[in-house]
């Protein structure tokens, strides 16, 4: 494509803002995340990098040399003074910039090429508010990859939400701006379920849809993840039920849900008796969900038989 022809396609095509979060990456990682946004097929695209690193990380000025070396003009790096959490970066990456639909991506994950593309063809009606996909799970401790085809949900699916976060991380849906104009931005008080609590209070506004296609390269690997740490993850769940309490005091369904979402955590991090009154919860408000009650009920059993034979 030629220059003029670069310039009459963005012209004809709305600024898709794209945000990386990045937290102690070492360069390669965070360069092959740039680069798959910036490689997209939909051209009109700004990228924003914020660095969320502590100021004595070793890396710190080798990853703002090395995608400065990309030679990108659409790509702009910010570097926080310290370390404010992922939820103050992509906020900072939100006020930053300027375009009408955002989206982000951890700097330990990939877009495939056609990802931006493949969204905005479903960002047509302005009750849209985000469109999610599907993914491949690349896992470099095993050398596996497998597809993960997204669920295949649409419209008004703020109920069903609450049941499960279908949606999956930040890195796969696209979102439309004036989002985050209504609903807010990201909860920096939050430690985990981040995504899933803004997916949240986006489904209760706007419409949402999908495309059953794998978009994302989401990586496991032994770097530090969120997920892996249970006092934030016991942190995440029982700030998520105290957000929407409201509704969930008339959805016992739902409830007992989130009450079963903090039996795991809270064994994880060896708080037994609180674990076991979630699952108590859980099991009266909604006694007639077997399966996922005797899950819970079996690892949580399971958990403290081995305690025990392990004394």
């Amino acid at each position: 494509m030629i220059i003029s022809e670069i310039g009459e396609h963005r012209m004809n095509t709305p600024l898709v803002s794209a945000v990386i979060t990045t937290y102690k990456r070492k360069p390669e990682m965070v360069v092959r995340a740039a680069k798959s946004i910036l490689n997209q097929t939909y051209k009109n695209i700004e990228l924003f990098v914020v660095d969320d690193s502590p100021s004595d990380y070793e890396f710190r000025d080798d990853v703002r040399d090395a995608l400065a070396g990309i030679g990108d003009e659409r790509l702009q790096y910010i570097m926080h003074e310290k370390n404010m959490g992922a939820c103050a970066a992509r906020n900072t990456g939100i006020t930053a910039s300027k375009g009408e639909f955002l989206s982000f991506l951890d700097d330990d994950d990939e877009w495939v090429e056609e990802k931006i593309e493949k969204l905005m063809e479903k960002m047509i009606h302005p009750e849209i508010g985000l469109v999610y996909c599907g993914h491949f799970v690349i896992n470099e401790m095993n050398s596996t990859i497998t597809e993960k085809k997204c669920r295949q949900l649409s419209g008004d699916v703020y109920d069903e939400l609450f049941f499960s976060n279908f949606i999956g991380s930040t890195s796969f849906p696209l979102i439309r701006r004036e989002c985050f104009e209504k609903v807010g931005m990201f909860d920096v008080e939050i430690l985990s379920l981040q995504d899933y609590e803004m997916w949240m209070r986006i489904s209760k506004e706007y419409k949402v849809d999908y495309v059953d296609l794998p978009l994302i390269k989401y990586y496991i690997h032994l770097g530090e993840q969120i997920t892996t740490n249970p006092k934030k993850a016991v942190q995440g769940n029982e700030r998520f039920n105290m957000i929407h309490k409201d509704y969930l005091k008339g959805h016992r369904k739902a409830d007992a849900v989130r009450h079963r979402s903090l039996v795991v955590p809270y064994v994880k991090d060896k708080q037994y008796v609180k674990s076991f009154s979630y699952l108590m919860k859980a099991i009266i408000k909604n006694p007639l969900e077997f399966t996922d009650n005797l899950e819970a009920t079996t690892y949580f059993l399971w958990i403290m038989i081995k305690g025990a034979i392990s004394r």
